[in-house]
């Protein structure tokens, strides 16, 4: 349980990120944690490590 909350808090860490043009880069990521991301294919916004350039854009339709 604690493993899906600590992924839940970076993922809100990298959607502030997202939204005040931060850099955020996350390092020595537990395993159990990486495996959860990637059972839930969010891994990649975990390990990217760029500077976000602005706004997610929500899909139109």
């Amino acid at each position: 349980m604690s493993d899906s909350a600590g992924l839940a808090l970076l993922l809100e860490w990298v959607t502030w990120a997202n939204h005040t043009v931060r850099e955020i880069r996350f390092s020595g990521m537990p395993e159990r944690i990486m495996a959860i991301a990637k059972t839930t294919e969010v891994d990649k916004l975990l390990t990217r490590g760029e500077r976000w350039a602005g706004f997610i854009e929500a899909p139109e339709g």
